[in-house]
C-alpha cells in the first residue's frame, strides 16, 4: 500500500512532511489524517527534529483541503466527525514543539489553506493561489485560522 503521506528526515534535524495524494490534489482523507497524526506523534518524541517542512507532492497543489468525495460518501454524523478530526490535526499541527513550515509547492485552498495556517511559517511560489472558497458559500471556515493569517506569530 502507498503511504498518503511521506516522512524523512533530513540533515539528521530537518523533518520534511510530504502530503502525496497529488491526483486527487493532495486533499485530507480519513487515512491521510491518521498518518499525519501519527507522524506528529514521532516528531513530538524525537528531540533530534528541530524543525519540520510540511509540503505537496506534485507541482500544482500544495493542498485542496477536505477530500470532498471521500465526504459525499459520509453520512451527516461522520461528516461532523470528519470535520472535528482535521481540527484536531490542525490543533496538534500548532503543538509541534519546533518551528512548522508550510512549503506551498502550488495552491492551498479551504482546508489546505487552514492547514498552512497551522504552521508558524508559510512560503508559497510564485502563482500558487490560496483561499478560502467556502466563504463564498456564506460558511464561516471551522477552524477560525484565518485571522491568523495577519496576526503576528510566536517564536519557538
Amino acid at each position: 500500500m502507498t503511504s498518503l503521506v511521506h516522512f524523512s528526515i533530513q540533515d539528521e534535524q530537518i523533518g520534511i512532511m510530504t502530503l502525496n495524494r497529488p491526483e486527487q490534489a493532495n486533499s485530507l482523507s480519513a487515512l491521510m489524517l491518521e498518518e499525519i497524526n501519527q507522524i506528529i506523534q514521532e516528531i513530538k518524541h524525537d528531540e533530534s527534529i528541530r524543525c519540520l517542512l510540511i509540503t505537496g507532492a506534485g507541482s500544482k497543489v500544495f493542498c485542496a483541503g477536505a477530500d470532498l468525495k471521500e465526504r459525499r460518501l459520509m453520512t451527516e454524523a461522520e461528516a461532523k466527525g470528519a470535520v472535528l478530526s482535521i481540527q484536531q490535526t490542525f490543533i496538534e499541527i500548532e503543538s509541534i514543539p519546533v518551528p512548522v513550515i508550510a512549503v506551498m509547492n502550488g495552491h492551498a485552498l479551504g482546508g489546505g489553506l487552514e492547514l498552512a495556517l497551522a504552521c508558524d511559517l508559510r512560503i508559497a511560489r510564485a502563482g500558487a493561489r490560496l483561499g478560502l472558497p467556502e466563504t463564498g458559500l456564506a460558511i464561516i471556515p471551522r477552524s477560525r485560522r484565518d485571522a491568523a493569517a495577519s496576526a503576528p506569530h510566536w517564536t519557538r
